[in-house]
């Protein structure tokens, strides 16, 4: 599906993980949580010791984390241990560095010479 807004073709809409983990990544406290997570693996009560949030508040943040995909929960006896799955954001990192490159190609197509990649790009 593609959205067009004013004439303009805009992205298309993804599965919805990509919104999902910008979303995800849009809280601090989930940011510091995926940082202590790239460490190593570490349990939910380990998570919550340095926070101002409640075992329950800190669970809902992971819980968020865990349906984009950025973390993966396994439950072992009575504790539940949290993992950094790097895979999810280096999707969103090729994404954001496929769309600043395209960017930088209309820039540079813009400038007097040859254009050197092949095609120019269109409007240049």
């Amino acid at each position: 599906m593609t959205l067009t807004r004013a004439g303009c073709q805009l992205a298309p809409v993804f599965d919805g993980q990509l919104n999902q983990v910008f979303h995800a990544l849009g809280n601090t406290n989930r940011r510091w949580i995926i940082d202590r997570l790239a460490e190593g693996d570490v349990s939910v009560l380990e998570l919550a010791e340095p926070f101002a949030l409640s075992l329950r508040g800190v669970l809902e943040h992971v819980r968020i984390l865990e349906r984009c995909g950025l973390v993966r929960t396994l439950k072992e006896s009575r504790a539940r241990t949290c993992q950094f799955d790097p895979d999810t954001l280096l999707a969103a990192e090729q994404w954001m560095r496929r769309s600043l490159w395209r960017s930088r190609r209309r820039r540079l197509g813009s400038l007097p010479g040859d254009w050197p990649w092949g095609e120019r790009p269109e409007g240049s």
